[in-house]
């Protein structure tokens, strides 16, 4: 995976040098009667930028109408579970996440077909590489915008997810419950033994409170479902996931 690293901080590194796209985290222009909306360096075409909610059966449902779309990150990080003991009888609890979302805006503006083969090797590189990849296109690209960490994700409480993005300079934030559920269409990653672990479903979420954000997808995930029972495992169990996340406001 340490060539697929190389190539993600190698990609930003080149399209940053060049300007054809801009590495910050940026929001939609109101103005989008010609059918494309400005980033803060390039113009994208908003008809070809779009999540791929027809890889699942049945599908999820489609942005309000009304709604633009503001972000399209990554998400690095763990699915969360707790056992509330040790044995075959127990399942394993969900009580929520923590993921770093990562500007994706550059690979679904120029590299759309690329996009949706990420998740699955994001999800095999540590978050502390990914973070240090973006530390250095940020201080490679200097001035130049903002970190690729442009937004954090957490739960309030077992059903709030909540996605704040403010820690990069912005203004959005929203407490979050869910509101569509599909499973994801395939196993696409696989444990150390190369047994293949289910992948958490795909989602929608509405927003409950917040500021610029409407409605989050969470879709082509990779890893973050638990084992199927508690049997050896301890109180609090970390699974390692990844997954593209759209924002709409």
């Amino acid at each position: 995976m340490d060539a697929f690293l190389g190539l993600f901080l190698s990609c930003q590194l080149l399209l940053s040098a060049v300007g054809a796209v801009p590495l910050t985290a940026t929001t939609w222009d109101s103005d989008t009667s010609s059918g494309s909306t400005k980033f803060a360096e390039c113009t994208v075409r908003t008809t070809a930028v779009s999540p791929s909610l027809d890889q699942t059966k049945p599908q999820l449902p489609p942005p309000s109408a009304g709604l633009h779309l503001k972000y399209v990150t990554l998400g690095r990080g763990t699915q969360n579970y707790t056992c509330a003991s040790p044995d075959a009888s127990t399942a394993p609890v969900a009580v929520g996440a923590v993921a770093t979302l990562f500007d994706a805006s550059w690979i679904s503006s120029s590299l759309p077909k690329l996009l949706d083969q990420v998740p699955p090797l994001l999800e095999q590189i540590s978050l502390d590489n990914l973070t240090s990849a973006a530390g250095a296109v940020k201080i490679a690209r200097g001035t130049r915008g903002r970190d690729l960490a442009i937004g954090k994700h957490y739960f309030l409480n077992p059903t709030t997810p909540f996605f704040d993005f403010r820690i990069s300079g912005l203004d959005d934030w929203a407490a979050t419950q869910k509101n569509a559920s599909v499973n994801a269409p395939a196993p696409s990653s696989a444990d150390v033994d190369d047994v293949p672990t289910p992948d958490v479903a795909w989602l929608q979420l509405v927003a409950k409170d917040g500021v610029g954000i409407k409605e989050v997808y969470r879709i082509v995930t990779a890893g973050g479902s638990p084992p199927a029972t508690c049997e050896g495992q301890a109180s609090s169990i970390e699974v390692q996931y990844a997954a593209q996340y759209w924002f709409y406001g």
